[in-house]
């Protein structure tokens, strides 16, 4: 079986995560950096925050938005 993860990048506006987000059915994705490395998660904890603030879609970019906590996966 292969799935496909999808992500968001670091610099993508929240409109486009919200566009993705969408396209893809998703409730949440990993937010990497310009390395690939994952550097926060976006869900709807932080998409609820970020419209109860009323801030502008296109002025804010995943990173600024994302939740940061270490986490380690297991081969």
């Amino acid at each position: 079986m292969k799935e496909t993860l999808w992500t968001v990048h670091a610099e993508d506006s929240i409109e486009r995560v919200i566009e993705i987000l969408t396209a893809q059915n998703l409730n949440s994705a990993p937010v990497v950096g310009s390395n690939g490395a994952i550097v926060g998660m976006i869900g709807p904890v932080e998409l609820a925050q970020f419209h109860a603030d009323g801030k502008n879609a296109k002025a804010v970019q995943a990173w600024e938005i994302s939740r940061i906590k270490t986490f380690e996966v297991s081969p």
